[in-house]
């Protein structure tokens, strides 16, 4: 059943499966899909479990104090994705981590991880909202990772809606000058300091330095979140305003889809949850 699931071609059908499964640990591995055999292999005192359990942070400097001829070059290639990793600021990460608990900044930049490690050049990425789910900070260091792609002999192609990103771009091509049948046209097709006196919706947006005003109403009554533990959630606690417009934000990975997906919506059952999965299939 699970390879009927995995090859059916539609997504409905795929998932119509999923209600026969049940997940859980194996209670001979604990999870780490090794065998009794592998699990007791050791490196200077760490097993591989030890070592899948650390954060990258600490992956690092672990993996650069091995000196062993044979496994060189397999130590070298590890230790250079492991210093995109971190220097892409997702270092907090541990090996052992699903990859389907990572919330969407931090995928975006994991894939963007691996494509440092290749050595061809005149490529043409495209990429589709790479900035999605991504703080003001990760924007920044995801531009640099864009940058140096670039540098390397490609070509970058993103579609965005990011200020930043649009202003980091070389040469910018505007759609519009609306959507749906108000669409379909190029507004504008040039370098981006052409765009700033364009006669597009892009333009003006880009133009504006003041956000605008909103009527911020009092509340009297809170949601009520104690010890909330979750992935790199540690027993945290926050009170959340009924009636108002609440926003959770901070860097990728600081936690924010742990808190709100996996420990509020969970002790309020009640709540419509409207994520990223396909139409139909949220909560």
């Amino acid at each position: 059943m699970t390879t009927r699931a995995d090859d059916e071609a539609d997504e409905d059908e795929k998932n119509a499966y999923t209600r026969y499964f049940k997940y859980q640990l194996c209670e001979q591995c604990g999870g780490t899909r090794l065998n009794e055999r592998a699990r007791g292999v050791t490196i200077q005192g760490m097993t591989i479990t030890d070592l899948c359990q650390l954060e990258l942070f600490d992956v690092l400097p672990f993996l650069e104090r091995l000196d062993d001829a044979i496994s060189r070059p397999i130590i070298s290639k590890a230790n250079f994705l492991l210093r995109q990793l971190i220097e892409i600021g997702v270092g907090y990460l541990s090996l052992d981590r699903a990859v389907g608990t990572l919330s969407g900044g931090e995928s975006q930049r994991v894939k963007m991880a691996k494509q440092m490690d290749c050595n061809l050049v005149d490529l043409l990425y495209v990429l589709d909202e790479p900035s999605i789910g991504l703080h003001p900070r990760d924007t920044d260091n995801l531009l640099k990772i864009l940058y140096r792609l670039k540098d390397r002999g490609n070509s970058v192609f993103v579609v965005e809606h990011d200020p930043d990103i649009i202003k980091a771009a070389e040469w910018v091509v505007d759609m519009g000058p609306g959507a749906g049948k108000g669409g379909g046209s190029v507004v504008y097709n040039g370098e981006l300091k052409g765009l700033e006196t364009a006669d597009s919706l892009t333009a003006t947006c880009l133009n504006i330095r003041q956000p605008g005003t909103y009527v911020r109403k009092p509340f009297t009554e809170v949601y009520e979140l104690h010890n909330a533990t979750a992935n790199n959630l540690k027993n945290v606690s926050v009170i959340i305003p009924k009636g108002v417009l609440t926003c959770v934000t901070g860097v990728a990975g600081s936690g924010k889809s742990s808190l709100i997906h996996a420990c509020f919506a969970k002790e309020h059952p009640e709540a419509i949850v409207i994520d990223q999965s396909p139409i139909g299939r949220s909560s």
